[in-house]
């Protein structure tokens, strides 16, 4: 990720950096879980209930933290972020 343009500060450094910890974190869980449920079927094992409600909440855990991420970029990028001039408005198309 490059937010070159997010404008000078501290405070905008840290929010994107918590906004690629987030999307990191949700992305490290849901395929932590991912490949331990297909490891079982690819073994011919069935999942458990506690399995099943793993992948939905690492589900659930990724879409949030994703939304979340979304927000604090928005919040930092302002409505600097809607000019083309601005590398942030290429992510929103």
């Amino acid at each position: 990720m490059r937010f070159a343009r997010t404008g000078c500060g501290a405070h905008r450094q840290i929010d994107v950096a918590r906004a690629r910890g987030l999307i990191e974190s949700g992305s490290a869980l849901l395929r932590e879980t991912w490949a331990s449920a297909a490891a079982k079927l690819a073994a011919k094992k069935t999942l458990s209930p506690e399995d099943q409600a793993l992948l939905r909440l690492s589900y659930v855990t990724g879409a949030e933290y994703a939304a979340h991420a979304t927000d604090i970029i928005t919040r930092i990028a302002g409505s600097a972020g809607l000019y083309e001039r601005d590398g942030i408005e290429r992510c929103w198309r």
